[in-house]
């Protein structure tokens, strides 16, 4: 008797633990693997994997470079990729937050410098976002590691019952531009994106607005380049912005 309720405890354990990383059907969740395309990502060069839960996703990139100096092509100093996201988005009327981190690489030679810049919007969707950082600048070095973060306020209203499949559409790229007779480079090694459910409402649709996301220039955002608390160090951008 004793060895039959072991046995029951324990399965049930395994199915909870099972259960517990199939993603809600009230949440916002990415439904299924990014598709992409472009000169900075092209086939078979990016590699995705995805939590459990759909609530993280994970992107690396192996030819997300741009160069320029003596003897590189012209058109090698601007790389970009254009990037699918499906989202599900329950019925309702609800507010979240895309947490979207590129990390990469620069080597700029004094006097040149070099953009990394993405933009977001939904297919069919004439509200777009967009987010840059300059190389060198404040947070972000002229030699050495970068992580460039972006908070995206995505506002959804769908009233299927059954919910809906809606994409995001996430479009990195990379310039630079060297001083004379000098070399720069600025890399997308990888893309790390989180989904952050704010608020959820069934069926109609709230009248206080949405919530607005951390400043950059707030003193007491951790993600400020600026605060003398930032986890990232001057290495760390930050960008709030919303579709």
């Amino acid at each position: 008797m004793f060895k039959k309720l072991c046995t029951a405890l324990a399965l049930m354990l395994i199915a909870g633990s099972a259960f517990a990383d199939i993603p809600s059907p009230d949440q916002v969740y990415f439904a299924k693997d990014p598709t992409y395309g472009g000169s900075g990502c092209p086939y078979g060069t990016v590699f995705s994997s995805m939590s459990g839960d759909r609530q993280a996703l994970t992107l690396l990139f192996d030819q997300f470079i741009a160069s320029a100096g003596p003897g590189v092509p012209i058109t090698e100093s601007r790389k970009a990729c254009q990037i699918e996201v499906p989202l599900h988005v329950p019925t309702g009327w609800q507010f979240s937050i895309i947490g979207v981190t590129f990390r990469g690489f620069s080597a700029i030679d004094p006097g040149g410098y070099g953009v990394q810049s993405t933009l977001y919007y939904f297919q069919g969707d004439t509200r777009q976002a967009t987010a840059a950082s300059r190389f060198p600048g404040p947070g972000t070095p002229a030699v050495g590691e970068y992580a460039v973060h972006d908070d995206v306020g995505v506002t959804s209203q769908v009233w299927s019952p059954c919910g809906a499949t809606k994409s995001l559409w996430i479009r990195p790229s990379v310039y630079v531009r060297p001083a004379r007779n000098s070399n720069a480079m600025l890399t997308v090694d990888s893309l790390d994106a989180t989904v952050h459910q704010i608020y959820q409402i069934q069926w109609r649709r709230c009248s206080g607005g949405a919530p607005s996301t951390p400043s950059r220039n707030d003193p007491y955002n951790p993600y400020n380049p600026y605060n003398p608390y930032n986890p990232y160090g001057n290495s760390y951008n930050s960008h709030s912005v919303g579709i």
